[in-house]
Order: structure tokens, then sequence, then C-alpha cells
């Protein structure tokens, strides 16, 4: 078989192209960190390494919504610890304001802090957590509970001037918010000149000296204290979930309604107006059946403690095992494409060596010309 210079060329030029693209390949691989740079490369590890970048795209979104979770739910700790704080100190009031010790002016000074306390409780239930409503259920983005001070107009008999006239509600009237008409509307007195009020006992007088007529009939509207706490219309239950693996989900939230309202009489809210208004009342019979509806409305707001102290457990010891299984994953991907770095370093040196050879070879090659000969 008769080798040509030119065959002899060919090849040699064909193994300083492949020692180039082993060496190009080597550098990629080197400079990447990366084994395999095309799916040709090792197609059974480019699909293992899709799948298991896959799992972990999902551990990690399994992660996110564990620590949204137990972000939610430390929110919802703090709300629901405060809640049950104030209805122990309403409840310690209440136990004060039945005893025969006091009489009703001490009373009504208790009457007020329970107000104090009814409102920082309505504030409470009201809470958010990152912009959304805790206890709304589905209704994030509307309070859960709105309050309601007006009273409706009341209709007052005047028979005697300077006397007296009690009104309706047993809580403090609000200074400055009564307004008193005739029966139609149309005409509107003047507090100070045609009437006054006291708005600590809840009464109107009307002065001899002013405009108004006795006997008649007038109509007055005016605000008290929190006389009723109605929950969002649109409602205050459902369930929010998170996924946090593969086949877990978990509520972070309790509705309103769960920790609320109770089945067996008043609602949270309206044992503390109750309590209230019956202090103000000097009423110990009825400052006796507040205190069993608070005991009510903490039982069940004790119960969402035990629920959402329960539930940051499980996450508490859930997420550990996402992030180590979420390592176990990444070290599995980094076998399967990451470039290792001493075999493809002595890999580098290797070819360089069978590079440089092919090199000098052809040089040898290049030279045996007929010009050669013929000097």
């Amino acid at each position: 078989m008769r080798i040509s210079t030119n065959l002899l060329s060919r090849n040699v030029l064909a193994q300083i192209e492949q020692g180039q693209e082993r060496l190009f390949w080597n550098n990629q691989r080197i400079a990447t960190t990366k084994r395999i740079q095309k799916p040709s490369d090792d197609p059974i590890g480019t699909d293992t390494a899709m799948q298991t970048r896959t799992n972990i795209n999902a551990n990690n979104q399994y992660i996110e919504n564990s620590n949204n979770a137990v972000s939610w739910l430390n929110s919802t700790e703090m709300s629901v610890n405060n809640l049950f704080d104030s209805l122990t100190t309403a409840s310690e009031l209440a136990t004060y304001g039945a005893s025969d010790t006091i009489g009703p002016d001490s009373r009504k000074a208790v009457a007020n802090e329970v107000n104090q306390l009814l409102e920082e409780f309505v504030d409470n239930a009201n809470s958010q957590a990152k912009g959304k409503y805790i206890f709304g259920g589905f209704q994030t983005l509307e309070a859960p509970y709105e309050t309601e001070e007006s009273v409706a107009d009341q209709n007052i008999s005047g028979t005697a001037y300077d006397t007296p006239i009690d009104l309706t509600p047993p809580a403090q009237m609000l200074r400055g918010t009564a307004l008193l008409t005739d029966t139609t509307g149309t005409i509107t007195y003047t507090e100070g000149t045609d009437y006054t009020i006291d708005y600590e006992e809840g009464t109107i007088t009307i002065l001899s000296t002013g405009g108004m007529l006795v006997p008649n009939n007038y109509l007055i509207d005016y605000e008290t204290q929190i006389s009723e706490v109605k929950a969002n219309s649109k409602g205050i239950d459902g369930n929010i979930l998170r996924q946090i693996s593969e086949s877990e989900t978990i509520t972070i939230n309790i509705s309103g309604n769960e920790i609320f309202k109770s089945s067996r009489g008043a609602d949270a809210f309206q044992a503390l107006i109750n309590l209230r208004d019956a202090l103000y009342a000097d009423d110990t019979a009825g400052i006796e059946t507040a205190m069993g509806q608070l005991d009510d409305a903490r039982e069940l707001i004790r119960t969402g403690i035990e629920t959402v102290g329960s539930r940051l457990e499980r996450l508490n010891s859930h997420i550990p095992n996402l992030e180590e299984s979420q390592l176990t994953r990444k070290a599995d991907l980094s076998r399967v494409e990451d470039t290792d770095m001493a075999y493809e370093s002595m890999e580098l040196q290797k070819n360089q060596i069978a590079l440089q050879a092919a090199l000098q070879t052809g040089t040898s090659i290049m030279q045996l010309s007929i010009v050669n000969f013929l000097k």
C-alpha cells in the first residue's frame, strides 16, 4: 500500500483539528464548571439533570411557601395572644366590678377601662400581616370588622323645662356629637342655648330660657362609645392554604368566626360591650352574665392559640427537612453535570501534549516536498 505525502498531510491535519477541538471542550468545561455542554455529551445525564433541577425548583417553592406560612402564623400568634390578654384583663375587671364593696361611680370608672379594652380588641381583630387582614378569611384586603357608634334617631318627650330626660343607651355619649331637631327635622336647636346634655349620665335637659317648647316631642341623634361590632358582609370565612410538599398542604389562617363567634351566646365583642354597659348601668346581675360570656370567648381564643402553636411546631420541624433535602438534590445535580476539575485539568494537559506532538509531526511532514529533494 502506497502512502502518499498528501495522505499523511491530511491525517496530520485531522489529528491537529481533533486535538484543538478536544482542547476547546476541555477549556469550556473548566471555564463553565459544567461537564455537560450539550445534550449529546451525555443524554442520560442531561435527562437526570433536568429532572433533578425540576425537583430543586419545586422544593424551593415549598421552602418559600413554608417560610411564608411561618411569617403569617407568627403574626397570627401575636394577635391572638393580645386578644386573649385583653379578655383576661376584662374578666379581672368584671370580677372587681361585680364586688359589693364598690359603688356606681367606681363601676363607671371600670366601664371606661373596659371600653378601652374593647377598642384595643377591635384593633387586634383587624390586625394585618404584610398588608393583608389576618382574620378575614378569603377577604384579606378588607377589614373583617367595623364598629358602629351612631345611635338611631330617638324620640324624646319634653314634659317640663329644666328637668333631665334619660336617653336609652347606657354607654357613655361622645361629647359634641348630639344633634337635636324637631320631629320633621327642619329646625335644629343649639346645645347650651336651647338644651344641655350630661354626657356622663346620658341625659338631656330642655332649658326654659331657650327656644324649645314643652310639652312637645323632639328627635335626637348622637354617637356613643362602640355600640356594635359588625363582621364584613362579604364574609370572614375560608381557609388559606400553602403547599409545603408534593403531598402536603397547611392552613395558615384562622377565620374570625373560628375565634370570635361563640355558638353558646354573645361573641367576644358583644361580651365586652355587655360588660361595659352593665358596669355603666350599675347592673351587677348583668356584670355576672357578661363574665360567663367572657369565659366562653376566652375559651375560643385559647383554642385558636393552641391551633396556631401546633401549626408552627409542624412547620418548624418540616422546614429543616426541606432544606436538607434541597442540599441532597443540589449535590446530586452537581455530580451529574458539574466538571471534575482535577480530572479535566489532567485531560487538558494530556490533550495539550498530544496537540503539540501532532503539530511537530505536521511540521516534519510538510518539509517532505519535491523542492526539498531537488536541493
